[in-house]
């Protein structure tokens, strides 16, 4: 009795194995499908593609050893490459950063890597020669851990986080503020650096507590009547804004509030610009590098050629053109910005529209053309003007086509042919009708930018305006 109440177990095993035995198909190997192998050719030959990781963008990303690029591979097979700013870098491993980019490493170069899913490229040498990085991947600290083949070392890079702001203002009747929110729940401390057009920058460091928020007034810290740019870095996720109130030239009251850019870049692009009557627009330039650059500005119009004028930018600094004084009065504008080195662009505008409303807008540009744009908000009731924007960088002709959504009634759409290196302005109320409240599709047959500014007497009581980049996902 004894001996079979030790064997039941045993028993009860055999049969379990005796059943996921019979379960198995004749053929084991024919529980896999036999793989469908399809194949990309890359743009240029001898590239050695090495390693490959899914990215935050729904891509494939890989490095080029031997051709020194990064590309990008969608799922249907549409490829895109960018060269590395140093010759022989080789680089080897890649993978996705918990800031949204890729990293990589560059194991004949010696550096660490990183990659926007704009193509924008940040590199960060190693201290010490010949440690050849190979292998790269994202910790759980949110930092970025990699092996060094040549040097016998494990290294690890820390995430900044980071927040740029290329426009910034304490002159007579301007107030500037920074606030910080830190989402976390821990405690985290901003490292703000405030950048001049013609003197050192100076450094300020703000502790915030666990799910705080924390305000400065800018004016306080750099003194009255100073142009600045700012950088503030975390080292956990934060969130920054500039908001700016002012009675321009003791005139024009108003205000403005951007989010900072997350990144600087080599391209900003601008949709909207106008220096008729009563309006002043401006172009802020950052530099964050420890190294002068150079701006390029192209200045697009709608029906004559563009015109080209480049700045130099000293080594953390930031650059002001007036932009009324460059194309003259009158003009409707778009920008687009290029640099030698990334850096960050703004376009604040103070204006009085129609000889009634005061105010201004400021927006970040956009880092790229998309062929797709949208636009939630929208109104053209009483004392209200709506435009859209359309700027094509593209070296040929394109069309828009954009798609005017209601609440209540059907959309209707239409299309806007738009010339290479061009601008193009659509009165919205003119399309729509009066009193609508409307959401905006725009789509194009090439990349192109949108912005969407509107100007209003709201309730007839407060006059402004606004002015935002469309949505692009």
């Amino acid at each position: 009795m004894l001996l079979r109440a030790k064997l039941f177990p045993l028993f009860v095993c055999l049969a379990i194995f005796c059943l996921a035995v019979l379960a198995l198909p004749a053929n084991p190997a024919s529980a896999v499908s036999s793989a469908a192998v399809t194949e990309w050719d890359l743009p240029y030959a001898n590239s050695s593609p090495m390693g490959i990781t899914a990215g935050p963008d729904g891509a494939l990303w890989f490095t080029e050893r031997l051709g020194n690029r990064i590309g990008r591979i969608t799922t249907a097979g549409a490829r895109s490459e960018w060269d590395l700013p140093y010759a022989g870098s080789q680089p080897y491993g890649i993978t996705a950063g918990p800031d949204g980019a890729m990293w990589f490493a560059e194991s004949a170069g010696n550096r660490i890597g990183r990659i926007t899913t704009t193509g924008t490229i940040l590199e960060w040498p190693l201290p010490y020669a010949g440690s050849i990085p190979s292998g790269i991947t994202a910790g759980p600290d949110n930092a970025m851990w990699f092996a060094e083949y040549g040097g016998n070392r494990i290294g690890r890079a820390g995430i900044q986080y980071t927040f740029y702001f290329a426009e910034g203002y304490t002159g007579s009747n301007f107030n500037q503020w920074l606030m910080l929110q830190n989402p976390n729940p821990f405690p985290i401390t901003a490292h703000v650096t405030y950048m001049y057009p013609d003197k050192p920058a100076i450094k300020r460091d703000y502790p915030i507590g666990p799910e705080r928020r924390f305000t400065e007034y800018v004016n306080n810290v750099v003194g009255k009547d100073q142009s600045t740019s700012i950088e503030v870095t975390a080292d956990a996720p934060f969130v920054a804004e500039r908001p700016m109130y002012f009675n321009y030239n003791d005139a024009w009251t108003g205000g403005s509030c951007v989010v900072g850019a997350t990144t600087p870049a080599q391209t900003w692009y601008f949709a909207e610009g106008y220096t008729g009557s009563n309006f002043n627009q401006w172009l802020t330039l950052q530099n964050p590098n420890p190294t002068p650059t150079w701006a390029h500005v192209t200045y697009m119009f709608p029906d004559k050629p563009p015109l080209k004028r480049d700045y130099p930018i000293d080594a953390e600094r930031r650059y002001t053109v007036y932009v009324n004084s460059v194309v003259g009065s009158g003009e409707s504008i778009s920008m687009l910005v290029t640099s030698d080195a990334p850096i960050v662009a703004e376009r604040p505008t103070y204006f009085n529209y129609n000889d009634a409303w005061t105010g201004g807008h400021c927006v970040v540009g956009a880092t790229s053309p998309a062929s797709t744009w949208y636009f939630a908000e929208g109104y053209t009731g009483s004392n209200f003007n709506q435009w859209l924007m359309l700027q094509n960088p593209n070296p040929f002709p394109t069309t828009a086509h954009v798609t005017y959504m209601f609440p209540d009634k059907p959309a209707i759409k239409r299309d806007y042919p738009i010339g290479s290196e061009r601008r193009f302005t659509e009165y919205v109320n003119n399309v729509v009708g009066k009193d609508q409240s409307t959401s905006m599709l725009v789509t194009s047959d090439a990349p192109i930018v949108a912005e969407r500014p509107t100007y209003f007497n709201y309730n007839d009581a407060w006059t402004g305006g606004h002015c935002v980049v469309g949505y692009t996902p």
